[in-house]
């Protein structure tokens, strides 16, 4: 695949590229030289959380101990008490 620089010094890197190392906005790459060629490659920082389209969603091969269900009614609950004292 072939890639373009821009004016600046710039590259996209191709959305199947991002996709199949699950690259996001604001992800930082490692760059080298390694036997005459540039070698960029994600830098593993762990589980993260990334906002999609509003939501938090969760990326990265790590899997944590996370109890969801505790965590929505804990929200609910929370949600419940701001509004009742709106009211």
């Amino acid at each position: 695949m072939t890639i373009t620089i821009d004016k600046l010094g710039r590259m996209v890197l191709p959305k199947p590229f991002r996709d199949q190392f699950q690259i996001h906005p604001g992800d930082s790459l490692n760059a080298e030289v390694l036997n005459g060629s540039i070698v960029i490659s994600p830098i593993q920082e762990g589980a993260g959380l990334i906002r999609k389209k509003g939501i938090l969603v969760h990326h990265g091969s790590e899997v944590i101990d996370f109890d969801l269900q505790s965590f929505m009614e804990s929200r609910r609950n929370q949600h419940l008490v701001e509004h009742v004292k709106g009211v």
